[in-house]
């Protein structure tokens, strides 16, 4: 006898193209006068996207594949931006880091600005029950960005799921 659970997620639409879909074409519901999401990191010191920019994004109200796929299209364009020159001896640790390795730096800020909108989201949810539907979310996303060999992503929520602030919960 072979049960088959049933699936814990329904399944998300088909897309058209994933290449051509971006956070910036996705809209949350109901929500039309927000801001939306910024898809590229810091294009200059006065522009940097912060946690505050990704909160009218409820996860909760997203596929958790859907959600996987969109970090994985703002990575990509981040990570195909990085020049080899840019890693060679540590040049984003110098004094102008933002010049020699600007792209690799902007990767770097997206992966701290994933990591503290996904804490922050956590955090500021009051309610036990619907933190820890956050939770589970964001642990099916992970899964989902392992399956789509998003490593980066995968390490974004992984650290902040380990975070202090969302341990001390």
């Amino acid at each position: 006898r072979a049960s088959t659970a049933p699936p814990r997620f329904s399944k998300p639409p088909p897309l058209p193209r994933l290449a051509d879909m971006s956070l910036l074409n996705v809209r949350v519901p109901n929500a039309a006068s927000l801001p939306s999401p910024p898809v590229s990191p810091r294009d200059s010191l006065s522009e940097a996207p912060t946690v505050a920019d990704f909160l009218p994004l409820n996860p909760l109200e997203w596929h958790p594949l859907e959600l996987a796929r969109q970090f994985t299209l703002m990575e990509f364009d981040l990570y195909r931006k990085v020049s080899l020159n840019e890693c060679m001896n540590q040049s984003w640790t110098k004094g102008d880091a933002r010049s020699i390795s600007p792209n690799l730096l902007a990767l770097i800020d997206h992966f701290n600005l994933i990591s503290k909108w996904t804490t922050s989201v956590i955090v500021c949810t009051v309610e036990l029950k619907l933190r820890v539907k956050l939770i589970a979310r964001f642990v099916a996303v992970a899964k989902y960005l392992f399956d789509l060999n998003n490593f980066n992503g995968l390490m974004q929520l992984t650290a902040s799921l380990q975070s202090a602030p969302v341990a001390r919960l």
